[in-house]
């Protein structure tokens, strides 16, 4: 981690080290390293970090879009940059992530509690009455586009006709994404 300095009374707040080591250098009056800020908790091993890493740009991308229109210079290389991300990551074929309402679970381990994927992901579908979600690693980019077009449609409550969010993306013919949906009761 890249380290940067802060004053010894800044130090004393931060609790990343030794209370001895802290309370020393602050007697002192030395400037403390500390870490640059709080790393997005993103699970086990280099694979979970790779999948975390294109969760935040999965995020990242939604949020993008919900400010600027799917055209602007923001959206596409927001896009692009998730679909890099996507591409890189050889470990599987498929990422598959379970939906709670603050975080999401991949292989049973929380992901983005706290962080823009908590926000822009896992709040909006669950929202959109998302169970689970298994991305391929061969989804185009107009896939992606389309998931957060249709994902910030369903999640404010301005689906197409009533449609559930994975019947929209079939409808969009994004097929690399899909979709689980928690089961909803009907009354007749």
């Amino acid at each position: 981690l890249k380290a940067n300095y802060v004053s010894a009374g800044a130090a004393d707040r931060n609790r990343s080290g030794p209370a001895e080591l802290r309370a020393g250098q602050a007697k002192a009056g030395r400037a403390v390293p500390v870490a640059a800020g709080p790393a997005a908790p993103t699970g086990r091993g280099a694979g979970s970090d790779a999948v975390g890493g294109f969760l935040h740009l999965l995020a990242k991308a939604v949020r993008q879009f919900r400010t600027y229109p799917p055209t602007s210079a923001a959206c596409v290389d927001a896009i692009a940059a998730c679909h890099h991300a996507l591409g890189a990551h050889d470990a599987v074929d498929r990422i598959v992530v379970r939906v709670t309402p603050h975080e999401l679970l991949v292989n049973d381990v929380a992901v983005g509690a706290g962080t823009m994927v908590e926000q822009e992901l896992a709040g909006r579908l669950h929202r959109a009455h998302v169970a689970s979600m298994a991305v391929t690693r061969s989804a185009e980019p107009r896939h992606l586009s389309r998931f957060c077009v249709d994902l910030i449609q369903a999640s404010e409550g301005r689906p197409v006709s009533g449609s559930t969010l994975a019947e929209i993306l079939a409808e969009h013919g994004v097929d690399t994404i899909v979709v689980d949906m928690t089961p909803r009761p009907e009354v007749f």
